[in-house]
This record gives C-alpha cells, sequence and structure tokens, in this order.
C-alpha cells in the first residue's frame, strides 16, 4: 500500500496525539485515584482512633459485652468488612467479619493505656508521680475499596471517551489542512520536478506559498535556470586540473590509467603518452600497490601516506587520497586519485626523530653522570668530615687554633657539599619520578610539617599561623608536602628576629587556588627577584646562614610540575611573601 506524504503526516500527528493523550489520561487517573485512596486512607485512621480509644478501658476489664456492642457498630460503618480485637498475649476479644475477598485495606493499631508508677504516698500527693504507656492489645480493621474502584472505572471511562473525541476531532481537522494547505503545493511540486526530470528546463513550478514548500519550488525554478543559462566546457574542467598544484590520476577498474594533469607528469617525470592506459603498478611502489584493493572496497581514502615510484625508479613519499566514482554499469567505475609530495616532509619528521633520539640519550646520559657523580662524591665527602673529626677530636691538644679552625671549616664545607648533591639529585628527579595525584588537604600537610619542624619550632619560638581555610587540592602529595616545608624552613633560617612567625592563607582565583607563605625575616631586595629562584643562588654570605640555595629551586618545580605558577614579594627589613597557584582541576590545566 503506497502512502502519500499527506497520510504519512496524518497517522503520525494521530499517533502522536494518541500517546499524547495517553499519558495524561494515565496522569489524571493516577491522580484520582491516588486523592481517593487517601480519604479513603484518612477515614479508616479515624475510625480506627476512635475504636482504639473506645476499646481501652473494656480490654484493661475485659468487657467483652461493650467490645461486641463495639465491634458490631464499627461493622455498620461503611466499608468495613472485618473487625478484631485481641488483648495483649494474643487472645481473641471480638472478632467477625470476613478477611477474604478482592481489592481490600487492612488496618491495625496497638491498645495503649496510662498508668503512674510506683510512688511513695508523699510523691503521689505532691505531683511528682510520673505516668508509664503500655501496650494492652491490639485492633485490625478490614476495608473494602470496590467503592473507590468504582469511582476510578467511571472516572478512566469518561476520560476515554474525552481522548477518543478529540482525537477523532483532531483528525478530522488535521486531515483538512493537509489536504487542502498542504497536499496541493506538495502536489504542483511533484509534477514540476517530473517534468524538470524528463529534461523541460523551461518549466516552472508553480507553488505561491511562503513556506518551506514555496522556498523549495522557488529554489527548483532557480537550479533550472542556472542549468539552462550554465555550460560547463572541457576546456574549462582541462583548465581547472592545470592548475591544480596535487598530483591528479584517474584510473579504472582495471587499474589503468586514464587521466593525469601536469602536476602528476611533472612529478613522475613521464610524457602523457607514456603513462595513458598503462597500470598503476608504474607509479605506486610495491609495497604501496595494496592500496589499489583498498581503493576498489572503499568508497573514499583521505590522507594516507604512500610511495610512488618516478621514471628513474627513485621513490617519492607522497600523501594520497582517492575517492570512488560509480560509472553507468554494476561493475564500471573510476577512481580519481591525488597525490602531495611530502618527500622535504619525511625528511623533516626524520631528522626531527634523530634529534629526539639524540636528545633522549643525551638526557639519559645526563642522569647516568648525575647518579654516578653523586654516589662517587658522597663516599669521599663522609671519608673527609669522619676523618676531619677524627682529627679534631683525637688531636686537639696537638692542634693550634687555626689548625682546629681550618678543619671546622673542612668539616663545614663537606656537609654542604653532601648536602648540595643530595639537592641535585632531588631537583633533577622531580619531573622524572612522579608519585600519583591525589585528592590532598592541605591542612593535613601543615600538621605534617609542623610534626617535622617540632625541635625547629621549640628552639626558635616558629609560630605557623593559618589565616584562611585551606582547600582540598587534587596533586602529588608529598611534592606539595615538600614545597610548603622548604617555604617554612626558608622562613626560619632567614629569621633576624627572636621569634619566627609564618602566616599561610589560600584564595580562590578563578580556576586557581592562589597560596601566600609570609614571613617576618630579612626580606629580599627587588633587585633578587629575579635570582632567588635559580638553582644555588645564595643572596647572603654562606657563612652567614646554612643551606645551599637549592629549596625556592626545588619549589618552583613542584609548582610548574602542577601546572601552577610562583613568585615573590618583600620588603627589606620586615618580611617576605611567595605566593604561588595551583589549579583546582588538574586535566584542565594540563589540557
Amino acid at each position: 500500500m503506497k502512502f502519500t506524504i499527506s497520510k504519512k503526516a496524518i497517522i503520525l500527528f494521530v499517533v502522536l496525539f494518541a500517546v499524547l493523550a495517553a499519558f495524561i489520561s494515565y496522569y489524571f487517573v493516577t491522580y484520582h485515584k491516588n486523592s481517593l485512596l487517601k480519604e479513603f486512607d484518612e477515614r479508616a485512621k479515624i475510625l480506627l482512633s476512635s475504636l482504639v480509644l473506645s476499646s481501652e478501658y473494656p480490654v484493661l476489664i475485659e468487657d467483652k459485652k461493650a467490645l461486641n456492642r463495639l465491634g458490631a457498630n464499627v461493622l455498620r460503618q461503611k466499608d468495613v468488612v472485618f473487625c478484631g480485637i485481641q488483648d495483649k498475649e494474643g487472645r481473641v476479644l471480638f472478632q467477625r467479619g470476613a478477611k477474604g475477598g478482592q481489592y481490600l485495606r487492612q488496618y491495625s493499631s496497638p491498645i495503649i493505656t496510662e498508668r503512674f508508677s510506683e510512688v511513695s504516698g508523699a510523691e503521689w500527693i505532691l505531683g511528682e508521680a510520673e505516668k508509664e504507656l503500655k501496650e494492652i492489645g491490639y485492633v485490625y480493621l478490614i476495608l473494602s475499596i470496590e467503592d473507590v474502584m468504582r469511582k476510578l472505572q467511571t472516572i478512566g471511562m469518561n476520560i476515554g471517551a474525552f481522548v477518543l473525541a478529540g482525537i477523532v476531532i483532531s483528525f478530522l481537522l488535521f486531515s483538512l489542512f493537509i489536504r487542502f494547505i498542504l497536499g496541493r503545493p506538495i502536489r504542483n511540486l511533484m509534477q514540476g520536478i517530473e517534468k524538470i526530470s524528463q529534461g523541460d528546463l523551461l518549466y516552472k513550478v508553480q507553488v505561491n506559498t511562503t513556506d518551506e514548500i514555496g522556498t523549495l519550488a522557488r529554489a527548483f525554478n532557480k537550479m533550472t535556470d542556472d542549468l539552462n543559462q550554465t555550460t560547463v566546457s572541457r576546456n574549462y574542467i582541462d583548465n581547472i586540473l592545470k592548475s591544480m598544484g596535487d598530483a591528479l590520476i584517474v584510473v579504472n577498474a582495471q587499474g589503468l590509467v586514464t587521466r593525469v594533469n601536469d602536476a602528476a607528469l611533472n612529478m613522475l617525470g613521464y610524457d602523457q603518452e607514456e603513462i595513458l592506459f598503462q597500470s598503476l603498478a608504474k607509479i605506486f611502489t610495491e609495497e604501496s600497490m595494496f592500496i589499489f584493493e583498498e581503493m576498489k572496497a572503499k568508497e573514499e581514502i583521505n590522507s594516507r601516506e604512500a610511495y610512488y615510484q618516478n621514471k628513474e625508479g627513485n621513490k617519492i613519499a607522497v600523501l594520497f587520497s582517492s575517492s570512488l566514482m560509480q560509472e553507468q554499469g554494476v561493475d564500471k567505475f573510476s577512481i580519481v586519485c591525488t597525490a602531495r609530495d611530502i618527500t622535504a616532509h619525511k625528511q623533516a619528521e626524520d631528522e626531527l626523530l634523530r634529534y629526539t633520539r639524540q636528545v633522549e640519550q643525551i638526557n639519559k646520559d645526563l642522569d647516568n653522570f648525575t647518579h654516578i657523580i653523586s654516589h662517587d662524591l658522597k663516599e669521599p665527602l663522609r671519608s673527609l668530615y669522619a676523618f676531619s673529626k677524627f682529627i679534631v677530636d683525637d688531636y686537639r691538644d696537638k692542634l693550634s687554633e687555626d689548625g682546629q679552625a681550618c678543619l671546622g671549616r673542612i668539616m663545614v664545607n663537606a656537609t654542604r657539599m653532601q648536602k648540595i648533591v643530595e639537592n641535585l639529585l632531588y631537583i633533577s628527579n622531580i619531573e622524572k619520578k612522579r608519585n600519583p595525584f591525589e585528592k590532598v588537604k592541605v591542612s593535613s600537610i601543615i600538621e605534617e610539617i609542623k610534626l617535622r619542624l617540632e625541635y625547629i619550632r621549640k628552639e626558635s619560638g616558629l609560630e605557623i599561623i593559618i589565616r584562611d581555610a585551606l582547600p582540598e587540592l587534587v596533586c602529588d602529595r608529598l611534592r606539595i608536602q615538600e614545597a610548603f616545608f622548604q617555604l617554612i624552613n626558608n622562613a626560619v633560617k632567614f629569621c633576624d628576629k627572636e621569634k619566627s612567625i609564618v602566616e599561610i592563607g589560600c584564595k580562590k582565583r578563578g580556576l586557581f587556588y592562589e597560596f601566600y607563605v609570609r614571613d617576618n625575616g630579612l626580606g629580599i631586595d627587588r633587585k633578587y627577584f629575579d635570582k632567588i629562584f635559580v638553582v644555588f643562588q645564595r643572596l647572603g654570605k654562606r657563612e652567614d646562614n646554612e643551606g645551599t640555595g637549592a629549596g625556592l629551586t626545588i619549589v618552583k618545580k613542584i609548582i610548574e610540575m602542577h601546572y601552577g605558577k610562583i613568585w615573590v614579594d618583600s620588603v627589606v627589613g620586615k618580611g617576605t611573601t611567595v605566593y604561588f597557584t595551583i589549579p583546582e582541576k588538574q586535566e584542565e590545566a594540563s589540557g
């Protein structure tokens, strides 16, 4: 059976309207059902509460006659089909009615009584006796909801009738709309398309509407005008092919070249007569011939690397694309191939790869050199320190003050040199050895640092103040802890006050958290701001303070590893503030 667009539109409208009506009907029926059942439950609970209150005294004295009267009165109430009263031991004091049947709802409640706790006479008189609640029995009611179900059935039938009437009326109105407003323009458009398909390019589709059909009709009329007025010549196409910078080759289903442009001839070094109707194997290298089978199987190949061979047999790296053109007949087709010479690009890639491997090897050699040097330096330094200390301890009375001072200086410098080696190793491994990122509370990191600095805090009077609520970060916990430790440790080292005070705070700045670590130390002259993050740069004399000058370098590398930035602000004599940022989400920062 053939369906026109109008019929399809009507059927679709009716189906959609019916589905919508079904949902609305279901909503209204469900709403009424819930309302009726809620009202039914409230009435049943009121009846149950009344029976519980009325049954309290008869149950206490086991007055079955009174309970029979109460139960009989309840059974006379609307919808009540069963009533039962039991004492706390489960003995039936009253039970009448039927428990079976359809559309039943059961309700139950304990019977509660109040009594005074055992007290002395004085407490009773003074009103200090407390009441106790006690369960003395249970009441059961079963009510029939058949009346509710009948009401729901009536409501459902009314809604169904209303929906059915709506569907019929909507069907009639929409059918009239489709027939007179949409059907006639579509028929005129189809008639015009048929004329145009028969070759009558002068025919004009007569549709005067301003909707999409009218727009389509005007587009068809414009198309026929363009086809009637425009003639694409072979010379015009040839000029386009000649101006192409990419090599173009057309081959048939048998893999024979049927057309080439000048760019292809220049790339391959052939004359046109030498390559037309020759096998594609004359152009492709042997290892690239598999692409021909792929070209026949696929409608399109985009930007595939392949190799041509020119007249001299030299390989040419190309970026190859093809498109399958189906012609008249089932098995007749042509393949349009375009290629761009990427020999220079491949050579640059090979050079870059070679350079990258050299850099990797250099980095590997540097790593090996660092580890070897650090290992070879540590043992002599430890020996230097140990033997110097041995001489000072055992030959102190035989050495002059200058000799003792020189040995002391040797021990200090050996210790400092060992720290430099350790810091050098740590800095070189920051980027190479990364720990997994995890959610970390910065406040817990600060507490751990306080424990590490407990001795220094007691000795120097260090006070660490948290100014703002510190956030939770996704970070390398050990590295971030090391960054805070270095900043706090620096604040203690370079403090000239009796008590070292370090303030730590954080503010939210867009997608980043901006932290600061502020001290009340010596301060740094602004002209040294660019030097303080350079490894082993120390602004004071070596004998003035301990350290290697690597602390802030370590901090900078850790912050940059977390895609953050670090900077400093300082006033000489008043202290230094180091600011740094950490992204709220590491994946957005890395992207």
